[in-house]
């Protein structure tokens, strides 16, 4: 991660210590980067870095989730976790609507500024089996969507998600639309090819050994079936909803009224 710390421009780098150091110039030279300042519990990983601004990284452990501003103390974000830390917490830590969304082995933490919260799939309610919608894998975004895979240890399923609008009922500052289920094995990395004028936005998943993508819609939401997706093995269509309404891949119910003369 790249960051404003100390008031200069510096590359950030972390350990399997639990440790970062910092390097402003020529980070190929060893000499060059900086004494390591331990980040929480020592011997706990760090799983990913993000930077956020001018002056912010966070550092993702298998502890809790750290923030580093303007200097090299680190802000523990999530006390809660200290005595709860998994090899899994922090992998795909990812920035997007101006927060950082930190995912753990029951759920989905995000940050802003100093302040974290659960926000994730566990707060829908009737989700909070972990067993059965498993952990957060992976995550991308553009635009207005979060893009986030869960696995259970089996399937997979895919979501999008985006910040509730005034006076819209969501779970923690998120509203939820699963997009794609009972996909076999673990979706282990996401991407997001932004597009071009004459070419749509495409979402890549990364599904065990095999590669797919879903085509996005360049103006609006969900809305594309693509049926030249990429898929190495299976036959099975996967599709969003054409009339997407503003909530892709849920039912949708209309009510008619006629008026005669």
């Amino acid at each position: 991660a790249v960051s404003a710390i100390s008031t200069s421009l510096k590359l950030v780098r972390g350990n399997s210590w639990g440790q970062v150091s910092l390097a402003s110039v020529t980070p190929t030279t060893s000499a060059n980067w900086g004494s390591n300042y331990q980040m929480g519990t020592v011997g706990q990983p760090i799983t990913g870095l993000v930077r956020m601004g001018d002056a912010n990284v966070y550092v993702a452990k298998s502890d809790g989730l750290y923030i580093i501003a303007y200097d090299t103390t680190g802000t523990n974000l999530t006390p809660d976790l200290v005595n709860s830390a998994n090899s899994t917490n922090g992998l795909q830590t990812f920035g997007h609507f101006g927060r950082v969304f930190y995912p753990v082995n029951y759920g989905l933490y995000r940050a802003l500024g100093e302040m974290a919260m659960t926000v994730g799939i566990e707060m829908v309610p009737g989700n909070s089996n972990t067993t059965r919608l498993g952990r957060v894998s992976a995550l991308t975004g553009i635009g207005r969507w979060l893009y986030f895979a869960t696995y259970n240890g089996t399937y997979s399923t895919l979501w999008a998600s985006r910040l509730q609008e005034p006076g819209e009922s969501g779970f923690g500052e998120l509203v939820f639309h699963p997009l794609d289920s009972n996909l076999t094995g673990e979706i282990g990395c996401m991407f997001i090819y932004p597009g071009t004028d004459s070419a749509n936005p495409r979402l890549y998943v990364g599904l065990g050994t095999h590669l797919r993508y879903y085509v996005l819609s360049k103006f609006g939401d969900h809305d594309i079936f693509d049926t030249n997706y990429a898929w190495s093995t299976g036959t099975i269509e996967h599709y969003f909803s054409t009339n997407d309404n503003r909530k892709p891949g849920t039912i949708k119910t209309y009510e008619v009224l006629e008026a005669t003369a």
